[in-house]
C-alpha cells in the first residue's frame, strides 16, 4: 500500500527533528504494515551522525509497535543512500558516545 507524503520533521541547514511519535502516529492511522522515510542533503556529505542516530531511535520504536522502518533515504544530488539497507547505523556509535 502506498500512503500519502507527509512532513513529520523541520530540517535546517546542520539538524534534522525527527519525532517518532509523529512519524508512528500517521503510520498506525493510516494502518501501514511499514514507514520509509526520507530528506536531502543539498551537499554530498554522505549520511551524517544525526541521521544514523534518528535511524536508529526510528528502527527501535517501528520494532516496538510492530510498524518496520523499512527505508531511511538520504538523497544527495548525485547519490541515494538508504540507512536500513545498509544497516550503518548499527555500527555508528550513539550521539555523545565514542
Amino acid at each position: 500500500m502506498v500512503g500519502p507524503e507527509l512532513l513529520v520533521s523541520a530540517e535546517t541547514k546542520d539538524r534534522v527533528a525527527v519525532r517518532p511519535d509523529r512519524v508512528f502516529r500517521h503510520a498506525i492511522r493510516l494502518g501501514a504494515r511499514g514507514v520509509v522515510l526520507s530528506h536531502n542533503h543539498l551537499s554530498c556529505t554522505g549520511p551524517s551522525d544525526a541521521d544514523h542516530a534518528v535511524t536508529r531511535r526510528l528502527v527501535a520504536a517501528g520494532h516496538l509497535l510492530c510498524v518496520p522502518l523499512l527505508a531511511s533515504l538520504v538523497i544527495e544530488p548525485d547519490a541515494v543512500h538508504d540507512l536500513v539497507s545498509a544497516r550503518t547505523w548499527l555500527t555508528t556509535a550513539p550521539a555523545g558516545h565514542p
